[in-house]
Formats: C-alpha cells, sequence, structure tokens
C-alpha cells in the first residue's frame, strides 16, 4: 500500500498567469521586462494548455503563496478584476523584477505598482469586461484591501497599492508588519524626580481602588 500522499499540481502564481499574457509576441523588445514575460508565457504554453485552462486550474489548486488570496476571493466574493489587483498589488510590493515589469509595460505614465488601466486589460481577457467600475465600486476598494493613488489622474492612469500590513498577512507564511515608534534619540530613559513618580504611584493606586 503507497502511504505517501498524493502531489498536488498547484498552478503557477495569479500574478505570474495575468503578466503572461502580456509578453510580446515573438522576439519584439530585447528588454529584460520583455525576456522575463516570455519566459513566464512560454512556461504556461509548455503545459500545452490556454489561458482559460491555468485561470480554472488555479481556482481549484492555487499555490500555496496564493491560497489566502484565493480563500479571501471567496469569502469577500470578489471580481475577477479585485483577486488580479490584489494579486499583482502584492507582488509589486515584494518582488522587484514585478515592479520592474510593470514599470516596463505601463511606460511612460504608470509607476512599479499596477494601474487600473493595466488591470482592466488583464481582467478583460479573464473575462470581464467591466473591471474599472469592479474596481472602483467593489469590496475590495471599499474595505480598504485595494487602494487608488491620490493624485488626480484619468481613472486608467491611476495606481492601485494593497496596504503592507495585507501583503504581509497572505504572504505563505504570513507574517506581520512591525508597528512604527517613534525615536526620539535619547540614549535612556529621561529620569523623572521622585515627586513626579511618586504621585503616579498614587494616582495609579486610586484608580485600582476605584476599579474594584
Amino acid at each position: 500500500m503507497d502511504l505517501n500522499p498524493p502531489s498536488v499540481d498547484f498552478a503557477p502564481p495569479l500574478h505570474v498567469i495575468a503578466l503572461a499574457t502580456c509578453a510580446p509576441g515573438g522576439e519584439a523588445g530585447s528588454a529584460p521586462e520583455a525576456a522575463w514575460l516570455r519566459a513566464q508565457r512560454d512556461a504556461l504554453e509548455a503545459g500545452g494548455a490556454h489561458l482559460e485552462h491555468w485561470i480554472a486550474h488555479w481556482r481549484k489548486a492555487p499555490p500555496p503563496q496564493d491560497a489566502r488570496l484565493r480563500a479571501l476571493a471567496d469569502a469577500w466574493h470578489l471580481s475577477s478584476a479585485e483577486v488580479i489587483a490584489v494579486a499583482l498589488g502584492c507582488a509589486a510590493e515584494t518582488d522587484a523584477m514585478i515592479g520592474r515589469v510593470l514599470a516596463w509595460l505601463q511606460a511612460p505614465v504608470g509607476g512599479a505598482r499596477p494601474t487600473l488601466g493595466l488591470l482592466a486589460t488583464l481582467a478583460a481577457r479573464f473575462g470581464e469586461p467591466a473591471a474599472l467600475a469592479a474596481l472602483a465600486g467593489g469590496a475590495a476598494r471599499e474595505s480598504g484591501l485595494i487602494q487608488f493613488n491620490a493624485e488626480p489622474r484619468a481613472l486608467p492612469e491611476a495606481s492601485l497599492a494593497v496596504p503592507l500590513p495585507i501583503v504581509f498577512a497572505l504572504a505563505d507564511p504570513a507574517s506581520r508588519l512591525a508597528p512604527q515608534r517613534v525615536h526620539i534619540g535619547l540614549a535612556a530613559p529621561l529620569a523623572l524626580p521622585p515627586s513626579l513618580r511618586e504621585a503616579a504611584r498614587s494616582r495609579a493606586r486610586a484608580l485600582s481602588s476605584a476599579a474594584g
């Protein structure tokens, strides 16, 4: 009897599937970003399946790094545009190459975070034609899962970000972002005079008695 559990054929990460559809045809483009996109596309095509297959595969067997995103998408009924936005937004914050690829794809108006115009284009390839409306009015933006930049740009040119605490919470393994604290440059805590310390202790005792 084979006691080994069956291996799971995980899909590639969602941001890789989405970006692979942006690979330039043939050998167009000699930039490293174009080569990276072609490599992702070629790896997917080597599996002998179309884009729809990889999307369906991701929904059934997301890789560990996307498992929390997949669960969140189900729980909140996120649209395809919103799920792609979160996937690309998280990847842009943690993978320098993804940031470079996004900036290359979106030049000259975009930077290292995905624009709504690019996300709308990708979502349309996933079968969602009303991506801008889904991103602007969906649960992801309403909840703060995604945030638009504050610059007064046309909606397709606006960039989108995922807050860092959410990026780390969705990662595999999940982690937390340490809170920032204010440091005023003191080598040691200030020494309070005895009278002030005694007054603080008296106040603490009074509060404790009142609470009891």
